[in-house]
């Protein structure tokens, strides 16, 4: 039998060197029975009582739930939701207005307060993110939201246009187009993707999505 030779364990300095850190944090939600939300944030532990949760990291103990929205570990993170547009599915659609309805609460609120960025995709085109200017490119209608600004930027669609992270390929997207050149997204199915910041520290409610299209005879 070859002798045993000590190896000593790895020092916490040490294996940054050796690992990447790839821990991510998924919400599951008992009721449905699906994962629901990715965070942006990565605790080292994390655990709750009836009433609080809490985490651990880089030797510290942390309060969810309370103070800033969105900021854990001194980052104030933004979020976002994908929803997926699919009614009347394997009908060719040309998709056209976004609508939507927010509900604002405990900040101070205006009539023009809604999210900040929408990002469109499918698996053959992707807008990027556009921002959300009030009676610039999104209007508000008797307490709805429509905008119809969004067009397939997608530079060369043989190449990847979003990251393993679902995120936009700058190098791919190409909001230089001139505006006939912008294509509309046509397909059975589009993907919206309502973001916020939380720069402005509001408790914003997404109450309910939709979009109107035209359906295409090929």
């Amino acid at each position: 039998m070859p002798p045993i030779k000590y190896i000593r364990p790895i020092e916490k300095d040490e294996g940054s060197f050796i690992f990447e850190d790839r821990i991510k944090l998924w919400t599951y939600s008992g009721d449905s029975g699906y994962w629901v939300s990715e965070h942006l944030y990565s605790p080292e532990r994390l655990w709750h009582t009836r009433s609080k949760v809490f985490s651990w990291k880089d030797s510290g103990l942390y309060l969810h739930n309370h103070g800033n929205y969105g900021e854990f570990y001194g980052v104030c993170y933004p979020w976002s939701i994908d929803v997926v547009m699919n009614m009347h599915a394997m009908v060719p659609k040309r998709f056209q207005s976004i609508n939507w309805q927010t509900v604002v609460e405990n900040k101070p609120a205006s009539y023009s307060d809604t999210i900040k960025q929408i990002m469109v995709y499918n698996d053959y085109g992707c807008s990027g993110y556009n921002n959300l200017v009030y009676l610039e490119n999104v209007r508000n209608l008797e307490g709805r939201w429509h905008f119809n600004g969004y067009r397939n930027l997608v530079s060369d669609v043989t190449k990847p246009f979003l990251d393993n992270n679902l995120e936009p390929i700058a190098s791919n997207i190409d909001d230089t187009l001139a505006y006939y050149k912008r294509r509309r997204f046509i397909h059975d199915y589009l993907i919206v993707r309502f973001k916020d910041d939380n720069s402005d520290q509001q408790s914003k409610h997404l109450v309910s999505t939709g979009i109107s299209y035209v359906p295409v005879t090929r």
